[in-house]
């Protein structure tokens, strides 16, 4: 008998990135409510381009709701990884790819927090491939 993703056990380093994925959902929820309920605020000035250049952020609510699907989209990566589906697997890997660019674009001006961005996501890159098998992905 196979296990299915929802009775397998999933292993500690899998369990460990999932419980990170669902506290970067909650930091960006409460960042993204923060920012639309008028608590925090954005600078007056401060743009920044995310997705690859092709989305400005120029206010607290364009700031607010791109937190919050940010933090929406961990939430179902977060379930995926620790379920074991192959959904969970893609979706990371395309949200490392989109936090590499938003590192280098975001953080332009402090290179240090860029630097520290750029190396998360290829770290998580790297884990991605090394637990693609876990996933059934590659598999023939």
């Amino acid at each position: 008998m196979t296990a299915t993703p929802t009775t397998r056990k999933m292993p500690l380093d899998v369990r460990i990135i999932g419980c990170w994925l669902f506290a970067t959902a909650f930091i960006s929820f409460l960042f993204g409510f923060g920012l639309l309920s008028g608590l925090w605020y954005i600078p007056s000035g401060y743009d920044q381009a995310v997705i690859f250049g092709m989305l400005s952020l120029t206010s607290d609510l364009s700031f607010g709701i791109y937190s919050i699907l940010g933090g929406l989209l961990c939430l179902v990566v977060a379930y995926g990884i620790i379920r074991g589906y192959k959904f969970g697997w893609r979706l990371m890997l395309i949200c490392s790819i989109i936090n590499i660019s938003d590192s280098t674009l975001i953080f332009s001006h402090h290179p240090v927090t860029s630097i520290i961005g750029i190396c998360i996501g290829l770290g998580i890159i790297i884990w991605l491939v090394y637990r693609r098998r876990l996933y059934n992905i590659g598999r023939k």
